[in-house]
């Protein structure tokens, strides 16, 4: 049985009309009203943040207050390719830095429509790459959450593509996994979703693909193989319409004999885990047994 906060959430997302968010920022143009580009000092009191410049992209790396392990996180944040950071990206990523004992370096992207993904990958793959150079293969965790999440396969993706270094873990969080939302098991998850809608991830997906087919491997790895890499985990929500394309990428390892970290939470939302609720902490815990392990 679902937690009653999980319950006040699904009601509180419907009658914020989130699912017309995007369309509405479209419309305005104005996409950074809830953006948090920025660490919270009061969050973070008592942590040392470093601050890099990558192409006049903001590039932040969180390190703990007691080092436990040895892993450094890439974190590559959500938001549908238009949005920065939240403040619940914040609280999430203080909670692995904190309880995980690790470093976690955030690069604040590209974003559309103002840029597409070429800009975007630029940035990553040169954070990637720096960051390679420092860390050791074993201890290279790359991770992400929504869109972040299809960035950070795609990403792992592209590094094999050019025999570079491949992180030992990859942890993706309701990933948003083809841009194309052609999935036809969307719509009856629409039916129930109360965040994500599909006509402004349309809208977003076209404005971060430019000129490229939304379902071209780049961007959408879902298209692409999954051979050769790192230990792949995914966490997914029922109640998320990019639930149906996880759970495609799940079938699609199973037919390859590939292995993955496959975890579902049923009646979720998408991102639940960055939310205040007993599943969120339950999943949260489940993360950071795989950093610690």
């Amino acid at each position: 049985m679902s937690s009653i906060q999980s319950h006040v959430y699904k009601v509180l997302l419907k009658l914020l009309d989130s699912k017309n968010r995007i369309v509405k920022e479209f419309a305005s143009g104005d996409f950074k009203k809830r953006d948090c580009p920025y660490p919270p000092t009061r969050l973070f009191k008592g942590f040392d943040i470093k601050k890099s410049v990558v192409n006049n992209s903001n590039v932040f790396t969180v390190n703990p207050i007691q080092e436990r392990t040895r892993k450094h996180i890439l974190y590559l944040h959500g938001g549908a390719y238009v949005h920065n950071m939240a403040k619940q990206h914040w609280t999430f990523i203080k909670t692995l830095s904190d309880y995980a004992g690790c470093p976690v370096t955030i690069p604040d992207y590209p974003l559309a429509p103002t840029y597409t993904y070429k800009e975007t990958y630029q940035v990553i793959m040169k954070v990637y790459q720096t960051l390679a150079l420092n860390t050791a293969n074993a201890d290279l965790v790359l991770m992400g959450d929504s869109a972040g999440g299809g960035l950070a396969l795609s990403l792992a993706q592209q590094l094999r593509h050019l025999q570079c270094k491949q992180p030992a873990k990859i942890i993706l969080i309701c990933p948003w996994l083809d841009l194309s939302l052609t999935n036809p098991a969307i719509h009856a998850i629409d039916k129930r979703a109360p965040f994500l809608g599909i006509d402004g991830l349309k809208m977003a997906a076209k404005a971060f693909a430019a000129d490229l087919d939304l379902k071209n491997p780049l961007i959408s790895p879902l298209y692409q193989s999954l051979d050769n890499m790192g230990s792949i985990s995914v966490f997914t929500a029922s109640d998320d319409i990019l639930f149906a394309d996880a759970l495609s990428l799940k079938n699609k390892a199973a037919q390859s004999d590939i292995q993955i970290n496959y975890c579902q939470y049923n009646n979720m939302i998408h991102d639940w885990l960055l939310l205040s609720m007993p599943e969120a902490k339950a999943a949260r815990s489940q993360i950071i047994d795989l950093l610690l392990n």
